[in-house]
């Protein structure tokens, strides 16, 4: 065989090794690209309000994609159109578009028109809150970002809210199978013009794995559900923890948005301490209640003394200068 025509058999030699190679790649790619990217006719989880026990609740339902981008936006639609069953409310208004979808690392960007800001901040919260827990039922989705109009969502103080996932939304879904059983409670929220406070009673689900008073305060955090009502605590509270002791004092672990929002305005300050202590009074077992604040006591401020406990039901007095 001569030089030439070896040279043609390593050629065509080489030209077979590179295309299996290629193929292999190519089928690597392929096998990575089904474990990361979702299937068509996908069933995940969609995170409404109970009519019942205004708590989150979900359906399953099923949408169809095979990329997470145009899956992303399935979901929202869907989320949009509301549930099927019976007893869930639907929880992005009709007039809020979705504008766009990014997905980077994890988080998915969901940028909003701007009729968003035109819900009140109890349906803000369960919209968020929604979104949220719906979206990151998806194995791709980590986090969630909202922005509007292309601006980040930001608190009332102007502080953007940053990325969320299901830890750090206010509301939270509870759809462990515990023994439960629904309650009537007292809820106290302020007046149209914020000057006093008004009873709102409110039938909510109480598990008996859990303290009563955890339930009240989620309820006082989503604000009210009567026409003419108003919210006295911040949105952004989170409620850390709540825990009452044999000697009925009550120790309300809130985050710091509570008082960062609430410090220039000290009728405000007082309207939200009133509205917890006068809703948790109902409660039997609780005599005293205790703030604290990132988990710390607060010795020294200058509106109210939240350095010992607040008597349950009896009004706060504004802090006495000297």
């Amino acid at each position: 065989m001569t030089h030439k025509a070896n040279m043609k058999w390593i050629r065509i030699f080489m030209i077979a090794v590179l295309i299996f190679l290629t193929g292999i790649v190519v089928f690597v790619l392929v096998q990575a690209t089904h474990i990361m990217i979702p299937n068509e006719n996908v069933s995940t989880e969609f995170y409404y309000m109970n009519s019942v026990d205004l708590k989150m609740d979900y359906e399953v339902k099923k949408v169809k994609s095979d990329q997470p981008i145009p899956m992303l936006y399935s979901v929202l639609e869907e989320l949009k159109k509301g549930p099927k069953e019976e007893g869930l409310m639907g929880s992005i208004p009709d007039e809020v578009l979705i504008q766009g979808v990014t997905l980077t690392d994890g988080t998915a960007t969901i940028d909003v028109s701007k009729e968003y800001y035109n819900m009140k901040i109890g349906q803000e919260l369960v919209c968020r809150s929604s979104i949220v827990w719906t979206l990151t039922a998806l194995d791709f989705v980590d986090y969630v970002k909202i922005t509007v109009d292309g601006k980040e969502l930001s608190r009332t103080d102007g502080e953007p809210i940053g990325i969320m996932n299901r830890e750090n939304v206010v509301i939270d879904a509870e759809i462990s199978p515990e023994s439960k059983r629904f309650e009537i409670v007292n809820l106290y929220f302020a007046n149209k013009e914020k000057t006093e406070l008004r009873v709102e009673e409110r039938k909510i689900e109480i598990s008996h794995n859990q303290p009563r008073e955890k339930f009240v305060m989620q309820q006082l955090i989503l604000g009210p559900m009567t026409e003419g009502l108003t919210a006295t605590i911040p949105s952004s509270t989170k409620l850390k923890d709540i825990t009452t002791t044999e000697d009925g004092i009550c120790y309300i672990n809130l985050s710091s948005d509570f008082l960062k929002q609430l410090e220039a305005d000290t009728q405000a300050e007082v309207l939200a301490v009133n509205s917890i202590i006068y809703s948790l009074k109902g409660l039997s077992n609780i005599e005293k209640i205790q703030f604290l604040i990132e988990g710390e006591k607060i010795e020294t401020r200058g509106n109210l003394d939240f350095s010992k406990p607040f008597e349950a039901g009896v009004p706060v007095e504004v802090k006495k200068k000297k």
